[in-house]
């Protein structure tokens, strides 16, 4: 039997709209369902109701947090703080900034040292900018140090510090417009770029789909890229230069926003399984809920990744998670409007 050019057509038109349909369906997470997992007894820490930008810890255990309701095109006038936290007796402490200079902060990273403390601070505004500053554990203060702007920090998302100098960033999206970054991440467009600071000026490493969180492996020469729209964590060797390498990919299945590294070199990650409920959260944070997962990945160059997750909701308890990390024996995961601690079981 022969189909007549109308008939053909119409299977050609069908064909298409299923495989774009099928894209859809597996870009956006439509077929995933979530199901509530606890490492332990949850609570929420009240102190950070306005949410959290990022995290990261000190040699000695230290946590370092960025708290911050406004996360993208926004104001500078909001309330945006710095705290340090101690889990063993829940102790926080609001950090006194001496400058004059306005802080929307975003993510944050410390300079790998022992004695003394540098904190690189994303910088949200018109122009985003990563701020230098020297931490004072006697008085509970920040000293501003620098500002480091360049034409090429656009939408800065994550900070890696190297040294008292140098840093990693990622800019995830060219485009200013939300809708417009949102097209990118659907479109797995490499719009985005790791950016790499070497103490004088700025320059472009590599172009990634949607790069967001990144964290530097000093002792291994390893930088860990993770990328939202193409679901993995992309590892690149780097150069005596600070030139990138690609090794290889670590599939998640998930959307990943953060990283942060643990002293095991395990690296825990805060990811989206469902990028429609992700974007709807984003558009409405009153009447939508997007889920979240926490992995837990061990990484060897010649090995396949473990990984093995440790918290997962469906958005009910903690909505669009913003980054996680270990601190004892707690994790603490972060969000737009809360901090959530739950018990780790002893190893």
């Amino acid at each position: 039997m022969f189909l007549g050019k109308s008939e053909s057509f119409y299977i050609v038109i069908v064909s298409i709209f299923t495989y774009f349909l099928g894209i859809a369906i597996q870009s956006f997470g439509i077929n995933r369902r979530i199901y509530n997992h606890v490492p332990g007894e949850c609570s929420s820490i009240g102190q950070f109701s306005n949410g959290i930008s990022g995290f990261d810890t000190s040699f000695e255990g230290t946590v370092f947090l960025s708290a911050n309701r406004c996360y993208d095109n926004c104001s500078t006038t909001l309330p945006s703080n710095i705290f340090i936290f101690q889990s063993d007796n829940k102790t926080v402490w609001e950090l006194i900034i001496d400058s004059k200079k306005k802080l929307n902060a975003g993510s944050l990273s410390l300079t790998p040292s022992r004695n003394k403390i540098h904190v690189f601070v994303v910088n949200h505004g018109r122009k985003d900018s990563v701020e230098v500053y020297n931490f004072n554990e006697k008085r509970k203060s920040l000293k501003h140090l620098r500002t480091v702007k360049s034409k090429i920090f656009l939408n800065l998302q994550d900070v890696a510090a190297v040294d008292r100098e140098k840093f990693f960033v990622t800019s995830h999206s060219h485009y200013e417009s939300t809708s417009i970054q949102n097209i990118e991440k659907v479109l797995n467009l490499k719009s985005g770029a790791v950016l790499f600071f070497d103490g004088k000026r700025v320059q472009k490493l590599v172009d990634v789909a949607s790069p967001v969180g990144v964290i530097y492996d000093r002792f291994r020469s390893l930088l860990f890229v993770a990328s939202f729209s193409q679901e993995a964590i992309h590892v690149y060797r780097v150069g005596k230069d600070y030139s990138l390498h690609f090794v290889n990919d670590i599939k998640l299945f998930c959307s990943p926003y953060s990283i942060w590294r643990d002293i095991d070199n395990s690296m825990i990650i805060t990811c989206h399984p469902v990028l429609l409920r992700f974007f709807s959260y984003n558009y409405n944070q009153t009447s939508y809920y997007s889920p979240s997962q926490v992995l837990r990945i061990y990484y060897r160059p010649s090995a396949e990744p473990v990984i093995q997750q440790l918290y997962a909701n469906d958005g009910a308890t903690v909505s669009a998670a913003i980054s996680s990390i270990r601190t004892g024996n707690s994790l603490l995961i972060g969000s737009r409007s809360d901090l959530l601690e739950c018990d780790l079981p002893s190893a």
